[in-house]
């Protein structure tokens, strides 16, 4: 068994604001120095705030897993010899995010402030209670609240 913790990240193709992406820099070092180093990231590589969050984490020497959804025209510059992150193959959105919620730790970066029905960030993070993730969304005023 792996003693790295694994962190899911999603976020919307609106990308993060100045006090959400302070946030989410702090939380990632936070849970960093809380495991000694011995964390990972998978993001679902669109655009906006996964691509993002991947630049905050290989700034912070975070591990990446980059599972990108189906559509290439929605998906970020994917990494090529990357020594840290791995890409995957391209799948459905459903698939991608039910891999991205099985985490420890499931980061949400909404656009809004109310949970939506549609959208694959609301549904990751609804994932993210079958896997008993502790959910911390990162609201667009930069507050933290913390879903379990």
């Amino acid at each position: 068994m792996s003693n790295i913790v694994q962190i899911g990240f999603t976020g919307t193709r609106h990308g993060m604001n100045y006090l959400q992406k302070r946030e989410v820099y702090s939380q990632l070092k936070s849970l960093q120095a809380e495991n000694l180093g011995a964390v990972e990231l998978s993001h679902g590589a669109c655009l906006g705030a996964d691509e993002q969050v991947h630049a905050i984490a290989q700034g912070l020497k975070i591990f990446c897993h980059v599972r990108p959804g189906p559509n290439a025209n929605m998906s970020m510059i994917l990494p090529t010899g990357c020594r840290g992150c791995k890409v995957y193959p391209r799948e459905p959105y459903r698939d991608r995010n039910l891999k991205i919620a099985d985490c420890k730790h499931l980061i949400v970066a909404p656009f809004e402030t109310e949970e939506q029905q549609r959208g694959g960030t609301w549904q990751t993070c609804r994932f993210g209670v079958r896997f008993g993730a502790e959910r911390l969304l990162v609201l667009p005023d930069g507050k933290l609240e913390v879903w379990s």
